[in-house]
């Protein structure tokens, strides 16, 4: 990968994390009763988990392993339809990535919350 093209993947990582964050921080704060603070924080932490996770997965075919499954006479566009069926598989691989990160941080919060009645 190119110093321009990990200078785009980490502009966009931080911008799919900053809207995630943002994302997660309205439907964690509400639910939960917090502030700005302490809801950006707990939204944070849930996001960057998952989001992680997910691109561990999505971009495990970069760096050739898609491109070698599907070699074309020219690298990958995103006007081919090599490179969108690509990323579709790179989003099932992501969602099996994530599974686990995400089934860890529901039970997380489910046994917190069930620790929280027994002492309420």
């Amino acid at each position: 990968m190119t110093r321009c093209a990990t200078g785009a993947a980490s502009q966009g990582r931080q911008g799919s994390l900053a809207f995630g964050i943002v994302f997660q921080y309205f439907a964690i704060a509400p639910m939960r009763g917090l502030g700005l603070r302490d809801g950006l924080t707990a939204a944070a932490k849930a996001d960057f988990i998952s989001l992680t996770f997910f691109e561990v997965g999505l971009f495990r075919l970069d760096g050739g392993h898609g491109v070698r499954a599907l070699p074309a006479p020219h690298p990958l566009m995103p006007d081919s339809a090599a490179f969108w069926f690509l990323m579709q598989i790179g989003m099932i691989v992501g969602y099996a990535t994530s599974w686990p990160a995400n089934v860890w941080l529901v039970n997380r919060a489910a046994s917190r919350s069930r620790c929280e009645r027994c002492f309420t």
